[in-house]
């Protein structure tokens, strides 16, 4: 793909495939969305200054100081007050232990969480997390918790499955919130284009000023580029990006609420080469129609590195293969994020072997391209198959 017009042909033929690749086995969200988030304060904690005197003189010891977060604890073992996912902050709230058979309905919220999976006397066995009866994260014997996993869902029930455990054997998770802050990027104050997606910086990015319904700005050429467009307005507007004059691309207007613009729906161009290359968003009442003055909406773009790296389940995930099907798949210490790839009636199927915790299904789709499906837990052996014309099983190991 080298012109502009190829680009504009692809998008046109594959509009209708293109699939949110930062989905995860929904319930469980992936993008860090954050909804009119009611901030939290977090409780106070009392430092307490003790005075000893050694031979007449005051010593002070502080244990900690008043601007230091206090680790929370899951079963004894420590978990951090404050965390990250794709850069954007949450806190600390609660810990939750969950028995066998036990569930526990997490309150429903106008923002964003996250929860970490934590382990206790597991011998030789396992203890995967459920939400909403997906797997979602596992910890075995030398893991003291898992990754930090967002989850979605108004109010998603968690449930902990233990597979080949002793007696004794313990799990919990410690549960945060999103604290309403974004990550570092360029921001309009409510929503951003982070610094980096997948690991690519951004090149560019900018949005319109109040009253105005375009933006034009410069982007650093890369050798392939990522276009992410924003358009906040009436859904029967179209918002247009054109690079050095020409169009690029074009879509329906309307924002779904996502403050992270980073994992939108994008496209990609080659060919443009090095250097500064001119960005122009803008809005219009039909298609490939002349730029509207419009009131009431805000429009932007922000311009990446373009690559093969993915945002899966509040992680990074870069290519690892591209296999032919049926293929078995030994975890034994690492995740794996699975895809696929292929035209026609492109199908993946998958199947782990774990009694209790293992994950299964299928996911299709009947147009050319790749999907993804979601990810594999270490810990088990999966069975995988993919059909369809050229169709070739995606691996993707975390960052």
């Amino acid at each position: 793909m080298n012109t502009l017009d190829d680009l504009r042909d692809t998008l046109e033929r594959h509009a209708d495939i293109l699939h949110d690749t930062e989905r995860y086995v929904r319930p469980v969200a992936v993008r860090a969305r954050i909804r009119a988030v009611r901030r939290r304060r977090a409780a106070a904690v009392a430092v307490a200054a003790v005075l000893v005197l050694v031979g007449g003189v005051a010593a002070a010891s502080v244990l900690r100081s008043p601007g230091t977060p206090q680790p929370a604890s899951v079963l004894g073992v420590d978990v951090p007050a404050t965390i990250d996912v794709l850069g954007f902050p949450y806190t600390f709230e609660e810990t939750e232990e969950l028995g066998e058979g036990e569930r526990h309905q997490l309150d429903e919220l106008d923002g964003e969480r996250a929860i970490t999976l934590v382990g206790s006397d597991l011998g030789d066995g396992s203890a995967t997390l459920l939400s909403d009866g997906e797997p979602v994260a596992r910890v075995r014997t030398g893991e003291a918790s898992a990754a930090p996993l967002p989850v979605g869902g108004t109010d998603p029930v968690l449930e902990v499955r233990y597979d080949g455990t002793p007696a004794g054997a313990r799990a919990g998770v410690a549960i945060y919130e999103a604290t309403g802050e974004l990550a570092a990027g360029v921001s309009n104050g409510s929503v951003v284009f982070r610094d980096t997606y997948a690991g690519r910086p951004l090149l560019g990015a900018a949005f319109s000023a109040p009253g105005e319904s375009s933006v034009e700005f410069d982007a650093d050429g890369g050798p392939t580029m990522r276009f992410v467009v924003y358009c906040d307005g009436p859904s029967d507007l179209w918002v247009n990006l054109d690079i050095d004059g020409e169009p690029g691309m074009a879509g329906t207007c309307g924002a779904d609420g996502t403050a992270d613009l980073a994992a939108g729906s994008s496209a990609t161009l080659d060919g443009l080469g090095a250097g500064k290359h001119v960005v122009r968003v803008f809005v219009s009442h039909e298609r490939d129609g002349a730029p509207a003055d419009v009131d009431e909406v805000t429009v932007g773009a922000g311009v990446y590195v373009a690559g093969d790296s993915l945002e899966y389940a509040g992680r990074t995930w870069l290519s690892d293969a591209a296999d032919t099907s049926p293929l078995t798949l030994e975890l034994a210490s690492e995740d794996l994020l699975l895809g696929a790839s292929g035209s026609g009636d492109l199908r993946l199927t998958w199947r782990g072997e774990l009694d209790e915790g293992g994950s299964d299904g299928t996911i299709g789709q009947s147009s050319e391209g790749s999907l993804v499906a979601g990810v594999l837990l270490a810990g088990d052996t999966y069975q995988i198959r993919a059909t369809g014309r050229g169709a070739r099983i995606l691996t993707y190991r975390p960052e």
